[in-house]
């Protein structure tokens, strides 16, 4: 799930991580790429909250070792053959998500990665 990347957090993510597989909702797969700062957002921000039977789609590209960019854009291009331009992904990353109702925009956007994601991973496995 980890890399070396975060070394600071490294040691309670893992931690962490293995409460998460061993206690909630084993019959459901959540498939998230690079899911690190997810988990530790949910954990944090919705009172500690854990998941198992995680599926990482960037952890299993690194270990196929196929890709030098593991970048969930570069994914979608190989796998699924979308593209999503740099000027779009820049104007919804500025968007504000907190504002509701969400646009018809924010709301396409935002479905790209469930749609995506459990594509990418019949595709990966």
């Amino acid at each position: 799930f980890f890399s070396s990347r975060r070394r600071h957090t490294r040691s309670a993510s893992v931690s962490w991580a293995r409460r998460c597989v061993q206690e909630t909702a084993p019959d459901i797969i959540k498939i998230f790429h690079d899911c690190r700062s997810d988990l530790l957002w949910l954990q944090r921000d919705y009172n500690g909250v854990l998941c198992a039977n995680i599926f990482d789609t960037q952890y299993l590209a690194m270990k196929l070792n196929k890709f030098k960019f593991l970048g969930l854009e570069k994914l979608w291009k190989y796998y699924c053959s979308y593209t999503m331009t740099t000027e779009i992904k820049k104007q919804f990353q500025a968007s504000d998500w907190t504002k509701r109702p969400l646009t018809k925009e924010q709301l396409n956007y935002a479905a790209n990665d469930p749609h995506f994601l459990i594509y990418l991973r019949g595709a990966l496995i």
